[in-house]
């Protein structure tokens, strides 16, 4: 995965772990998200899981439900300069 300087809006699916930015079981090359900008989704902004050698630099999460930035059993991973805001609840809670 390689993305650099992108913008997307309205991307995430709501009730599942279908993030804006998904990195999943990526173990084979080194990998980066950079310069980029995420806004206005229904589900979590971005998420890695059981992956290696990720740069992840320079970007904005705004306005996701219910989760900004989730990482889980990820190996050598920089987060670096990164700004997550906007964060709310899922439709339905609370």
């Amino acid at each position: 995965m390689l993305i650099d300087s992108i913008e997307m809006d309205n991307c995430s699916q709501q009730g599942t772990l279908k993030a804006s930015v998904r990195v999943e079981y990526a173990k084979t090359k080194s990998h980066y998200l950079k310069n980029s900008s995420f806004r206005h989704g229904m589900g979590w902004g971005f998420i890695a899981k059981h992956s290696k050698s990720i740069l992840v630099e320079g970007n904005v999460w705004f306005d996701f439900r219910p989760v900004g930035v989730g990482v889980d059993y990820v190996e050598d991973m920089t987060l670096k300069g990164n700004f997550v805001s906007g964060i709310g609840m899922r439709d339905g809670d609370g």
